[in-house]
């Protein structure tokens, strides 16, 4: 019914909804249906992209009347402000599967993952399910993650986090010598045998200590996590006490499965309490670029991850169109599999 209701409101939007275009860029981004009550202005219908507002600039004085437009933010680009050990290709890598499925399923996967080149001893499962299913996964490497705050069931608003799974990575790599972490949850499947050597090359190249599928600056937009988390008034107190930046009023959003980061991200992720719930796509990618590191998106590996459940025909596609993965696959990987052979 939810969904009905969606798509005919979508479709109200389309017929008698105002075209809003991107004063930066010049682009059409959509329709949405804009009036006032009480004193605000009031905006339906537009979810993506992202926008903030501002006053046009005028040719001449006019006394009392004014223009008012929207603009995206910019791509995430800004320089990090601590020292940071640049990676190599020969680096090694650990793969973090964040899981919390039934033993039998969970080996689904990593056979699949396994089929695609993926060394079962370079895996590291965070486990959030059972504590009797987490002892009877037989894998090389896992932690358990004993935290309510990643059991949620309606995420972003109980504000999901993932701060004690990175907790349990950090501790678990102390002393092995990895130098990036590859994290996915274990409904993202890779499509290529080369997705290591992708990520890895990308943070290299492009000087990143952080890569973040859909990543956008969201501070002073329509963005729901960011107006969500503005009615905690600790919200920006926490940023404002924490941030090593000189704009301390910005804030970034991503998908965070998918996520490559260098060790020393992850390290002080965990060596941060999160002293105030907050949700993790929100959360994740503002406290690292306010702890000084680089974050960046990939915008080829992240077209593919979305956040509504994918079919067999639509994963299909992306790996006929060269995609490095795909996300949330919602069936079994074998039948994924065969699928790909079979193509």
């Amino acid at each position: 019914m939810k969904n009905l209701l969606r798509r005919a409101f979508a479709y109200v939007v389309h017929l008698v909804g105002s075209t809003i275009i991107d004063q930066r860029t010049g682009e059409n981004v959509g329709k949405a249906i804009i009036f006032s009550f009480g004193g605000i202005v009031k905006i339906w219908g537009l979810h993506w992209p992202f926008l903030t507002t501002e006053f046009q600039p005028s040719r001449k004085i006019n006394y009392g009347r004014a223009t008012l437009g929207f603009r995206t933010h910019p791509e995430v680009d800004f320089s990090r402000n601590i020292s940071a050990r640049p990676l190599s290709p020969q680096d090694r890598v650990l793969w973090v599967i964040l899981a919390h499925s039934n033993p039998f399923s969970l080996h689904e996967v990593l056979v699949y993952w396994k089929d695609r080149g993926v060394d079962p001893n370079d895996i590291l499962i965070a486990y959030g399910g059972t504590v009797e299913n987490f002892e009877n996964l037989k894998v090389p490497n896992k932690v358990f993650v004993q935290d309510e705050q990643l059991r949620t069931k309606r995420h972003a608003e109980e504000k999901q986090s993932y701060s004690a799974v990175f907790r349990e990575v950090s501790s678990w790599m102390n002393g092995r010598n990895l130098k990036a972490v590859f994290f996915f949850e274990e409904d993202h499947l890779p499509l290529t045998d080369g997705l290591e050597k992708e990520l890895l090359n990308r943070l290299i190249r492009d000087d990143a200590d952080a890569l973040l599928p859909h990543l956008c600056r969201v501070d002073r937009t329509n963005s729901p996590h960011y107006v969500y988390h503005l009615s905690d008034v600790r919200f920006r107190n926490y940023w404002h006490s924490r941030s090593t930046r000189e704009d301390r009023s910005m804030y970034f959003n991503a998908i965070i499965t998918g996520s490559a980061w260098k060790a020393e991200c992850i390290d002080c992720i965990a060596a941060n309490p999160e002293e105030i719930p907050m949700y993790l796509e929100l959360y994740l990618p503002s406290l690292i670029h306010h702890l000084g590191f680089r974050i960046r998106s990939f915008p080829v590996h992240e077209s593919s991850i979305s956040v509504t459940p994918i079919s067999i025909s639509q994963a299909l596609s992306f790996a006929d169109s060269g995609a490095l993965s795909v996300h949330p696959i919602k069936f079994a990987p074998s039948i994924f599999a065969e699928a790909l052979k079979k193509r």
